[in-house]
């Protein structure tokens, strides 16, 4: 299966988005360990509908070297989805009480807070 890593990798360079969200989840079943590596240096090449997707998958796969850039998001994006995303994906890798500390900042506007009540509604009951 692996073999087929690099063609799936030169597929997140396709003209269609489609098939480039296609891409991004086939690199997700391969289980590769340089995946998230991989996503995280394509990510800000990438449609908006393909960050959503690398965001899903850095969720899913837990894998702690995201955390960065979902930080980043979080912070300085300015696509709200982007933003609910990066903060589901927080959460799924453990950084609950950071994020519940973004809340609490007095800094934080009341749309950013809204933003991560929102990604983290049912999870924290």
């Amino acid at each position: 299966m692996l073999t087929f890593y690099p063609v799936v990798i030169d597929l997140l360079d396709h003209d269609s988005a489609e098939v480039r969200i296609q891409a991004v989840q086939t690199l997700l079943s391969l289980e590769d360990p340089s995946t998230i590596n991989t996503l995280m240096k394509v990510y800000y090449d990438q449609p908006l509908e393909v960050q959503f997707e690398i965001l899903r998958v850095m969720k899913i796969s837990k894998d702690p070297c995201c955390t960065t850039l979902l930080k980043k998001e979080l912070s300085d994006n300015t696509v709200s989805g982007i933003k609910v995303n990066a903060a589901e994906a927080l959460f799924a890798l453990g950084y609950q009480e950071y994020l519940t500390q973004q809340t609490q900042d007095e800094e934080s506007s009341e749309e950013f807070i809204q933003i991560i009540k929102y990604a983290l509604r049912e999870k924290i009951c």
